[in-house]
């Protein structure tokens, strides 16, 4: 391959379909590979960041065949990049039909023109076998011509059909690695080897009946794989992930609308904390963004107008209002919150690896020596034996346990209304012993909260605290915007928020500070506790709002079922409301007030010091620390995207009393993994037994193989399906 072949691609500008985003230390680009084709690509590419320098890692969307990167431009290229993915075996697509945005999954038109070509061979050459099977003279002129026609026939089913095991396992001895393509590939070669030197030196008829059917039922397996990851991963991508809206100025008011109806065109306003989904200019306002979701970087970057921002980016100053640029990628919202960065693998996975990692090496040696001793004792059955032990050995099932088991209970799971960013994830939550819950916005319901003013707010005021309130997406906030949605907001007000403390803004040369008695110096008086204000302006007032707060339905009930878990409350609150908290809590509940960011991260660490496996239950604002350093993150969705990137779970507001049936969920999915896992082992060994003993033939081997991924799915997706039911109530 000559070095320039792709030297083009580090021109941003003329590939600008490919590159998501770009800074000094961070590139994001997507490429189509069309040639995976099975979990041992995705496993190959995704591991590869742990070899390559300057890339820092891939996320790959199988029902789309494309590849997101991370890299340092610092350390690598693109070019560079494209060429180590040619030499793997995976050419990418550079042109600009790769690019579009799929609806479907996308049709592998050359893995259907091998498998019919597979096909046609296969049935040509078991009618073509007949003179043999009906005992014919081997020397009579019908049996020679039709033995002719299937060795010609076996021409385009090695050259073309099984091109695919080929060009992969030649790829892996390139890279010095094994797949379980390269004994594949060695059961074709030495199956068609054979039967052309017998068929040539006149002593049969070789094995062409079973290469043919060997090659098209390996491709029927791996059309079974490709098809039933497509769907699983295309659902999961699309179906119903990040069901929130946009809040989108039209006629000078605001709006929610879905994110699937934003275009190109549209004004919406992102306020502190949210993200923004879409490409997009900022029109009024001026803030920082956090880019951190897409490159990593911790340091926010200051925006302002007429500034390009980048779909993924999190606003954490003052409200700003974008024009979007391009129309909502879902898909790739999904890869930058899936992503796996920094996140260890389940130890079930990591165990799957490893025994992966060794299977190849094992069946081989395996093979060698069933190959030695049918060599001594019978050498006719060499090449069908050893042919048989390197199909029938695939660990293809073995493989599929964990994607196929916890792929469905994520599926399962998001019809409830419950998120799930990885199958690790689920591993963990598994095993949650102890439970961390935020009040304001999580136990309650914002859009229900009412409020009454302790004093009047002069009227003078109620503009710039509505304005304040309008730019913020804190529950409290939310609140208080309804409060107040009768009052027409002030505009080009500044404000700027502290997490867990309050808002703050500057008016008629004087401060206007609207949240916690710390923060706005406001004295509690004979109100124990609600949202204070206070302007220092020339005319100098303060007060308080008191919240009449409406928990969710069913909190209490789904609480409960949590024990004998461990839980605690910790809210920014003080101890107001703590004799109906006492009341819906479960008994021994630890209940802490008054707790800034700072504290909940501190509890949470202090609990899993002490052994706990922790899960975090917030808003995602507040608690976004404590969200990151929790075993399981769950941030409560409700109409926006306000989310904490670093959250493990997205948990619609409704669906907060059904954790424990969450977690009984997850619990359901290891099951199905370890199910799987033993029946997987079990085919392996009990086809290996058969096989070395000659009582397996190569075609039967070929078509075990589509049958053991189909026990595997089939049996994952019976155990989930009947957990739902078990679990939910209803089929899920």
């Amino acid at each position: 391959m000559e070095p320039s072949t792709y030297a083009a691609l580090d021109d941003a500008v003329l590939y600008a379909h490919l590159y998501r985003h770009q800074s000094e230390r961070m590139t994001v680009v997507q490429l189509h590979l069309p040639t995976m084709h099975c979990a041992s690509c995705v496993k190959a590419i995704e591991t590869w960041p742990s070899v390559e320098p300057g890339l820092i890692d891939v996320r790959v969307e199988f029902s789309q065949k494309k590849a997101q990167l991370r890299f340092n431009p610092q350390e690598t290229t693109l070019s560079h990049l494209a060429e180590r993915l040619d030499f793997m075996g995976y050419a990418p697509d550079l042109s600009m039909a790769s690019a579009q945005t799929e609806v479907g999954p996308r049709r592998d038109r050359r893995a259907t023109l091998e498998l019919g070509v597979a096909g046609f061979v296969f049935g040509n050459t078991m009618l073509f076998a007949f003179p043999e099977y009906m005992g014919l003279e081997a020397d009579s002129g019908l049996a020679h011509m039709m033995r002719m026609i299937t060795a010609s026939l076996s021409i385009p089913l090695v050259g073309f059909s099984a091109q695919t095991y080929f060009k992969s396992a030649w790829a892996a001895l390139k890279s010095r690695t094994t797949n379980m393509d390269v004994p594949i590939s060695l059961g074709i070669v030495a199956l068609t080897g054979q039967s052309w030197f017998e068929m040539l030196s006149g002593h049969g008829a070789g094995y062409f009946d079973s290469l043919a059917g060997l090659v098209f039922f390996l491709l029927v397996g791996r059309w079974f794989q490709t098809s039933a990851y497509t769907h699983l991963n295309f659902d999961r991508d699309y179906q119903s992930f990040f069901p929130f809206s946009a809040l989108r100025i039209s006629g000078g008011t605001e709006v929610y609308v879905a994110l699937s109806e934003v275009q190109v065109g549209d004004v919406l306003r992102i306020r502190h904390g949210e993200l923004i989904p879409v490409d997009s200019v900022v029109v009024a306002g001026e803030s920082e963004v956090d880019l951190s979701f897409i490159t990593g970087e911790a340091q926010p970057q200051k925006v302002d107008l007429g500034a390009d921002v980048a779909a993924g980016a999190k606003n954490v100053g003052g409200a700003l209002d974008v024009r979007v640029l391009k129309r909502l990628d879902q898909s790739y919202l999904t890869s930058l919150w899936s992503s796996e960065h920094g996140i260890d693998r389940p130890k079930v996975a990591r165990w799957i690896d490893r025994l992966g990692q060794m299977f190849t090496g094992r069946i081989l040696l395996i093979a060698l020596a069933a190959g030695l001793f049918w060599a001594w004792h019978d050498p006719s059955k060499v090449v069908w034996i050893v042919t048989s032990v390197l199909i029938v050995a695939c660990p293809c099932a073995l493989a599929l346990a964990i994607p196929f088991s916890l792929g469905h209970t994520i599926r399962l799971m998001g019809r409830h209304g419950a998120f799930v960013k990885a199958t690790d994830t689920l591993e963990r939550l598994a095993k949650v012993d102890f439970w961390v819950l935020d009040k304001t916005g999580t136990l309650t319901e914002p859009a229900q909260q009412s409020w009454t003013e302790s004093s009047p707010v002069p009227e003078v005021l109620r503009p710039v605290l509505a304005a304040m309130v309008r730019q913020s997406a804190h529950p409290i906030s939310r609140s208080l915007w309804a409060h107040w949605s009768s009052v027409s907001a002030a505009e080009g007000l500044r404000v700027r928020e502290y997490l867990g403390q309050g808002l703050e803004a500057e008016f008629n040369g004087g401060r206007v500070r609207l949240g916690s008695s710390v923060f706005t110096g406001v004295a509690a008086g004979e109100v124990p506790r609600g949202v204070s204000w206070r302007w220092d302006g020339a005319q100098p007032s303060e007060g308080w709002l008191k919240p009449a707060s409406v928990f969710r339905p069913g909190l209490a009930q789904g609480l409960n079922a949590l024990k004998p878990d461990r839980m605690a409350l910790l809210t920014g609150d003080e101890d107001r409301e703590r004799a109906q908290l006492e009341q819906i809590m479960p008994p021994g509940t630890e209940l802490r007030f008054a707790q800034r960011p700072h504290d909940k991260l501190q509890f949470i660490k202090d609990r899993q010091s002490e052994g706990f496996t922790v899960a975090m239950v917030g808003d995602g604002l507040n608690d976004a620390g404590a969200l990151a350093q929790s075993n399981v993150g769950i941030s409560i969705a409700e109409d926006a995207l306000h989310f904490a990137p670093a959250c493990d779970v997205l948990l619609q507001g409704s669906s907060l009393p059904q954790l424990e049936r969450m977690r009984l969920m997850a619990r359901e999915g290891m099951r199905a993994v370890r199910w799987n896992i033993g029946l997987s082992l079990v085919y392996n060994v009990v086809g290996l037994s058969f096989a070395v003993q000659g009582l397996l033939t190569p075609l039967t081997s070929a078509i075990l193989m589509p049958i053991s991924s189909l026990s595997v799915v089939g049996l994952s997706f019976w155990l989930t399906e009947r957990a739902a039911k078990r679990v939910f109530g209803e089929v899920g």
